[in-house]
């Protein structure tokens, strides 16, 4: 049940933050993006390679950068790199889809945390339950 209330909202964000319109591969290249983008600021091409063949992430990444999701920067040093970056626009929307998701956490796994607790004193075993968180 919780893993279906949680799968509702993820949806629910990505069609009020406009993501819900993009397919698997389009997703998965903005998560990639996005997830390396707050580590080292930025992805290269090449690491995309896993996910087909280069025309069919190109046409996806294309997609994403005509929407405004996604940049591309040439390399300085070396002309032959392409590196990504979440645009800040993009940046903005996936923080309040993570904000958003963030507090319906804290909601319903406030709630889950409550039944737990008292399932385990109804059952006579709260005293273990420090142990387990």
């Amino acid at each position: 049940m919780f893993y279906l209330k949680l799968s509702r909202a993820i949806e629910t964000a990505e069609l009020d933050h406009g993501i819900s319109k993009f397919d698997s591969i389009s997703k998965e290249i903005l998560k990639r993006v996005a997830s390396t983008d707050e580590t080292t600021g930025l992805l290269k091409m090449k690491d995309l390679s896993d996910l087909g063949s280069f025309p069919t992430i190109q046409a996806h990444l294309n997609e994403l950068i005509a929407e405004g999701w996604v940049e591309r920067h040439g390399s300085e040093k070396d002309k032959r790199i392409v590196n990504l970056s979440i645009a800040p626009t993009a940046r903005q929307s996936l923080d309040a889809i993570s904000e958003g998701l963030l507090d319906w956490y804290r909601i319903v796994g406030g709630r889950l945390s409550s039944f737990i607790v008292h399932t385990y004193a109804s059952v006579g075993l709260l005293e273990i339950l420090p142990g387990l968180i």
